[in-house]
Protein backbone atom coordinates (compact mmCIF):
# COMPACT_ATOMS: atom_id res chain seq x y z
CA UNK A 1 0.00 0.00 0.00
CA UNK A 2 1.51 2.93 -1.11
CA UNK A 3 0.46 7.22 -0.37
CA UNK A 4 2.32 9.27 -2.50
CA UNK A 5 -0.04 12.27 -0.55
CA UNK A 6 1.48 15.29 1.74
CA UNK A 7 0.81 14.11 5.38
CA UNK A 8 0.18 10.67 4.43
CA UNK A 9 1.73 9.57 7.41
CA UNK A 10 -1.24 9.97 9.10
CA UNK A 11 -2.70 7.44 7.34
CA UNK A 12 0.35 4.77 9.50
CA UNK A 13 -1.21 6.66 12.50
CA UNK A 14 -4.81 5.56 11.84
CA UNK A 15 -3.10 1.89 11.90
CA UNK A 16 -2.67 0.37 15.80
CA UNK A 17 -0.38 -3.05 17.19
CA UNK A 18 -3.46 -5.26 19.18
CA UNK A 19 -2.70 -7.63 21.61
CA UNK A 20 1.40 -8.25 22.28
CA UNK A 21 4.31 -7.48 21.11
CA UNK A 22 4.55 -11.59 19.40
CA UNK A 23 1.49 -11.85 17.84
CA UNK A 24 2.33 -8.90 15.38
CA UNK A 25 -1.11 -8.14 14.62
CA UNK A 26 -1.88 -4.80 13.35
CA UNK A 27 -5.01 -3.60 12.50
CA UNK A 28 -7.31 -0.51 11.46
CA UNK A 29 -9.06 1.85 13.59
CA UNK A 30 -12.93 2.03 13.19
CA UNK A 31 -16.30 1.10 14.31
CA UNK A 32 -16.01 -2.21 12.59
CA UNK A 33 -15.34 -5.32 14.95
CA UNK A 34 -12.12 -5.47 16.67
CA UNK A 35 -11.66 -9.55 16.71
CA UNK A 36 -12.62 -9.62 13.04
CA UNK A 37 -10.02 -6.72 12.26
CA UNK A 38 -7.72 -9.15 13.77
CA UNK A 39 -8.33 -12.12 12.32
CA UNK A 40 -8.33 -10.13 8.72
CA UNK A 41 -5.07 -8.63 8.95
CA UNK A 42 -3.61 -12.04 10.60
CA UNK A 43 -4.55 -13.52 7.83
CA UNK A 44 -3.16 -10.93 5.22
CA UNK A 45 0.12 -10.88 7.19
CA UNK A 46 0.17 -14.81 6.59
CA UNK A 47 -0.71 -15.17 3.27
CA UNK A 48 0.92 -11.79 1.40
CA UNK A 49 2.74 -9.72 3.64
CA UNK A 50 1.62 -6.57 4.42
CA UNK A 51 3.54 -3.49 3.73
CA UNK A 52 2.48 0.98 4.25
CA UNK A 53 4.93 3.16 2.46
CA UNK A 54 3.73 7.01 3.12
CA UNK A 55 5.46 9.47 1.14
CA UNK A 56 5.92 11.96 4.16
CA UNK A 57 5.42 11.93 7.91
CA UNK A 58 2.15 13.61 9.14
CA UNK A 59 2.02 17.03 8.82
CA UNK A 60 4.74 17.14 6.11
CA UNK A 61 4.44 18.02 2.76
CA UNK A 62 5.19 15.60 -0.16
CA UNK A 63 7.07 17.73 -2.97
CA UNK A 64 6.33 17.41 -6.78
CA UNK A 65 9.76 18.53 -8.09
CA UNK A 66 9.08 19.68 -12.13
CA UNK A 67 12.57 18.73 -12.95
CA UNK A 68 10.79 14.97 -12.36
CA UNK A 69 7.55 15.81 -13.45
CA UNK A 70 6.51 13.89 -10.47
CA UNK A 71 5.69 13.45 -7.17
CA UNK A 72 9.24 12.63 -5.66
CA UNK A 73 8.53 9.21 -3.96
CA UNK A 74 7.46 8.15 -7.33
CA UNK A 75 10.33 8.96 -9.28
CA UNK A 76 12.20 7.75 -6.09
CA UNK A 77 10.31 4.38 -6.72
CA UNK A 78 10.89 4.31 -10.13
CA UNK A 79 14.61 4.96 -10.48
CA UNK A 80 15.43 2.86 -7.90
CA UNK A 81 13.61 -0.31 -9.08
CA UNK A 82 15.66 0.84 -12.77
CA UNK A 83 18.70 1.22 -11.46
CA UNK A 84 19.51 -0.02 -8.10
CA UNK A 85 20.48 -3.88 -8.40
CA UNK A 86 20.61 -4.34 -4.77
CA UNK A 87 16.99 -4.47 -4.37
CA UNK A 88 16.46 -7.63 -6.55
CA UNK A 89 17.37 -11.00 -5.24
CA UNK A 90 19.05 -13.53 -8.07
CA UNK A 91 19.20 -10.31 -10.28
CA UNK A 92 15.72 -9.32 -11.10
CA UNK A 93 13.44 -10.58 -8.07
CA UNK A 94 12.23 -7.49 -6.45
CA UNK A 95 12.06 -7.64 -3.36
CA UNK A 96 9.33 -4.75 -1.08
CA UNK A 97 11.34 -4.64 1.72
CA UNK A 98 14.87 -3.52 0.13
CA UNK A 99 12.94 -1.58 -2.71
CA UNK A 100 10.74 1.02 0.23
CA UNK A 101 13.62 1.30 1.86
CA UNK A 102 15.91 2.54 -0.63
CA UNK A 103 13.60 4.82 -2.09
CA UNK A 104 12.94 6.15 1.54
CA UNK A 105 16.75 6.73 1.36
CA UNK A 106 16.37 8.70 -1.74
CA UNK A 107 14.01 10.99 -1.03
CA UNK A 108 15.73 11.73 1.90
CA UNK A 109 18.96 12.62 -0.09
CA UNK A 110 16.90 14.41 -3.19
CA UNK A 111 15.47 16.50 -0.14
CA UNK A 112 18.91 17.36 1.40
CA UNK A 113 20.15 18.16 -2.44
CA UNK A 114 17.96 20.36 -3.58
CA UNK A 115 18.06 22.76 -0.64
CA UNK A 116 14.46 22.20 0.77
CA UNK A 117 14.12 23.47 4.09
CA UNK A 118 11.35 21.31 5.01
CA UNK A 119 11.76 17.58 5.72
CA UNK A 120 10.16 15.28 3.45
CA UNK A 121 10.68 11.87 5.38
CA UNK A 122 8.32 8.75 3.93
CA UNK A 123 7.56 6.29 6.87
CA UNK A 124 7.37 2.41 6.33
CA UNK A 125 5.41 -0.27 7.96
CA UNK A 126 6.04 -3.89 7.56
CA UNK A 127 5.40 -7.30 8.66
CA UNK A 128 7.87 -9.18 6.75
CA UNK A 129 9.62 -8.96 3.10
CA UNK A 130 8.40 -11.00 -0.22
CA UNK A 131 9.18 -10.44 -3.75
CA UNK A 132 6.61 -8.83 -5.25
CA UNK A 133 7.41 -9.55 -9.26
CA UNK A 134 10.06 -9.60 -11.67
CA UNK A 135 12.49 -6.72 -13.05
CA UNK A 136 12.81 -7.71 -16.81
CA UNK A 137 13.75 -5.72 -19.87
CA UNK A 138 10.16 -5.23 -20.60
CA UNK A 139 10.27 -3.54 -17.38
CA UNK A 140 13.54 -1.46 -17.38
CA UNK A 141 12.50 -0.06 -21.10
CA UNK A 142 9.23 0.87 -19.66
CA UNK A 143 10.64 3.77 -17.21
CA UNK A 144 11.18 6.40 -18.39
CA UNK A 145 12.75 9.24 -15.95
CA UNK A 146 13.05 12.30 -16.19
CA UNK A 147 16.05 14.36 -16.39
CA UNK A 148 18.11 10.97 -16.82
CA UNK A 149 21.60 10.17 -16.59
CA UNK A 150 23.08 7.39 -19.29
CA UNK A 151 23.23 4.03 -17.77
CA UNK A 152 26.32 2.93 -18.96
CA UNK A 153 27.00 -0.99 -17.78
CA UNK A 154 29.73 -3.84 -18.04
CA UNK A 155 32.16 -2.90 -20.83
CA UNK A 156 33.66 -5.85 -23.28
CA UNK A 157 37.35 -5.65 -24.72
CA UNK A 158 39.65 -8.83 -26.06
CA UNK A 159 42.79 -9.00 -27.29
CA UNK A 160 42.44 -9.82 -31.10
CA UNK A 161 45.81 -12.48 -31.10
CA UNK A 162 44.00 -14.71 -28.37
CA UNK A 163 41.21 -13.75 -28.27
CA UNK A 164 40.59 -12.31 -24.68
CA UNK A 165 41.11 -9.94 -22.34
CA UNK A 166 44.35 -11.39 -20.89
CA UNK A 167 45.10 -7.14 -19.12
CA UNK A 168 42.11 -6.94 -17.89
CA UNK A 169 41.75 -3.76 -19.59
CA UNK A 170 37.59 -4.13 -18.95
CA UNK A 171 38.13 -4.20 -14.88
CA UNK A 172 39.95 -0.64 -15.41
CA UNK A 173 37.31 0.58 -17.93
CA UNK A 174 34.35 -0.20 -15.71
CA UNK A 175 36.13 1.39 -12.23
CA UNK A 176 36.66 4.49 -14.30
CA UNK A 177 33.13 4.46 -15.32
CA UNK A 178 31.91 3.56 -11.64
CA UNK A 179 34.04 6.62 -10.15
CA UNK A 180 32.74 9.06 -12.43
CA UNK A 181 28.91 8.30 -11.49
CA UNK A 182 30.14 8.47 -7.73
CA UNK A 183 30.35 12.36 -7.99
CA UNK A 184 26.88 12.75 -7.40
CA UNK A 185 25.25 15.43 -9.03
CA UNK A 186 28.42 16.32 -11.21
CA UNK A 187 28.71 13.17 -12.41
CA UNK A 188 26.45 12.95 -15.92
CA UNK A 189 26.22 9.35 -15.98
CA UNK A 190 25.39 6.44 -14.01
CA UNK A 191 27.04 3.11 -13.90
CA UNK A 192 25.08 -0.32 -12.98
CA UNK A 193 27.28 -3.91 -14.35
CA UNK A 194 23.94 -5.71 -14.09
CA UNK A 195 21.82 -3.34 -15.61
CA UNK A 196 20.44 -4.40 -18.96
CA UNK A 197 17.57 -2.48 -20.42
CA UNK A 198 17.50 -0.76 -24.39
CA UNK A 199 19.13 2.65 -23.40
CA UNK A 200 22.69 0.99 -21.84
CA UNK A 201 25.68 1.75 -22.82
CA UNK A 202 28.72 -0.44 -23.29
CA UNK A 203 31.75 0.12 -23.91
CA UNK A 204 33.37 -2.66 -26.31
CA UNK A 205 36.30 -3.11 -28.95
CA UNK A 206 39.19 -5.25 -29.76
CA UNK A 207 43.25 -4.50 -28.57
CA UNK A 208 46.57 -5.16 -30.20
CA UNK A 209 49.82 -5.09 -28.44
CA UNK A 210 53.10 -4.67 -29.62
CA UNK A 211 55.66 -4.92 -27.70
CA UNK A 212 54.74 -2.03 -24.96
CA UNK A 213 52.30 -0.13 -27.69
CA UNK A 214 48.75 -1.08 -27.22
CA UNK A 215 46.57 0.27 -29.70
CA UNK A 216 42.65 0.20 -29.04
CA UNK A 217 39.45 0.36 -31.14
CA UNK A 218 36.47 0.96 -29.19
CA UNK A 219 32.98 1.24 -29.82
CA UNK A 220 30.15 2.92 -27.95
CA UNK A 221 27.28 0.31 -28.23
CA UNK A 222 23.32 0.97 -27.22
CA UNK A 223 21.42 -1.25 -25.75
CA UNK A 224 23.43 -4.12 -26.97
CA UNK A 225 22.98 -3.81 -30.71
CA UNK A 226 23.52 -0.28 -32.18
CA UNK A 227 26.94 1.08 -32.79
CA UNK A 228 26.78 4.99 -32.28
CA UNK A 229 30.03 5.87 -31.93
CA UNK A 230 33.68 4.74 -32.57
CA UNK A 231 37.27 5.78 -32.25
CA UNK A 232 40.89 4.84 -31.76
CA UNK A 233 43.10 4.82 -28.58
CA UNK A 234 46.65 4.44 -28.72
CA UNK A 235 48.96 4.39 -25.50
CA UNK A 236 51.56 2.17 -23.30
CA UNK A 237 51.14 -1.19 -21.31
CA UNK A 238 52.86 0.26 -18.90
CA UNK A 239 50.54 2.49 -17.84
CA UNK A 240 47.00 0.85 -18.73
CA UNK A 241 45.30 3.43 -15.96
CA UNK A 242 45.70 6.13 -18.70
CA UNK A 243 45.03 4.54 -21.72
CA UNK A 244 41.06 3.68 -19.83
CA UNK A 245 41.07 6.88 -18.73
CA UNK A 246 41.76 8.33 -22.09
CA UNK A 247 39.03 5.48 -23.49
CA UNK A 248 36.42 6.38 -20.89
CA UNK A 249 36.92 10.25 -21.38
CA UNK A 250 36.70 10.49 -25.08
CA UNK A 251 33.69 8.25 -25.17
CA UNK A 252 31.83 10.54 -22.79
CA UNK A 253 33.13 13.90 -24.35
CA UNK A 254 31.68 12.22 -27.49
CA UNK A 255 28.43 11.07 -26.48
CA UNK A 256 28.07 14.28 -24.72
CA UNK A 257 28.45 16.12 -28.50
CA UNK A 258 25.89 13.50 -29.80
CA UNK A 259 23.00 13.71 -27.11
CA UNK A 260 23.10 17.87 -27.48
Amino acid sequence: MIFDACHSGQAINNFVKLGDGSQNYTASKGDDDEGQRIKNIDKLNEQTGFFILSAAASGQSAYELSRYSQGLLTYSLLKTMKQDPSILDNKNQLDVSKWFNASQEMVKEEIRKQNISKPQEPQIVSSNSFKIGLVNDAVYNAIHLADEKPMFTRSDFRNTALPLDNIKLRNLIDNEINEISERGNNSGISFSSDYQGADAYTLSGDYTIKGKRIKVIVFLIKGGTESIINFTVSGSTDDLKKVSEEIVNQALGKLSSKID
